[in-house]
């Protein structure tokens, strides 16, 4: 469902899969902008949010 036309009217209708940068319509792309394709690749596992959480709590300190 890849929309070729870069320069179409209505903007506001497209947006940009966050993980190959393709553009699709919005309805295309899911509550984290991704395609079909990359759906739930920008996910994280239980282990990458405590080590992403541990790095966060050490630089504030």
């Amino acid at each position: 469902m890849f929309i070729d036309n870069i320069f179409s009217d209505d903007r506001d209708e497209f947006g940009y899969c966050i993980v190959c940068l393709d553009r699709f319509p919005k309805k295309a792309l899911n509550s984290r902008d991704e395609c079909e394709e990359h759906n739930g690749e920008t996910l994280l596992s239980d282990e990458e949010r405590e080590d992403w959480d541990s790095f966060i709590e050490n630089i504030r300190k």
